[in-house]
């Protein structure tokens, strides 16, 4: 049990990773809750160094992977729609 449920903590968002990454659209992807997320993970890996848990010390940076590569992708375009880069047009 506890095999399965690491397995889908670490795996749990390469979906999406994966969905952003060949779309190229993050629509209804929460960058706050990727950041928890992320957070989360990352303070596993620091439990896991603490008591010297190599499976959760791997499980953990392999959630991070995915995590972080959709968490700077959907923080970059929602940045971009934010604040748009508006091209200054030459004098005529």
């Amino acid at each position: 049990m506890g095999w399965i449920g690491t397995f889908c903590s670490a795996f749990a968002m390469l979906p999406q990773c994966i969905k952003i990454l060949r779309s190229h659209r993050c629509e209804g992807a929460s960058p706050l809750t990727l950041a928890i997320y992320g957070i989360g993970a990352l303070a596993w890996v620091g439990y896991g160094v603490n008591t010297r848990d190599v499976p959760l010390i791997v499980s953990s940076i392999l959630a991070l992977v995915p995590t972080g590569i959709t968490l700077v992708y959907v923080w970059f375009a929602t940045k971009r729609e934010l604040f748009p880069i508006r091209q200054i047009s030459s004098p005529t």
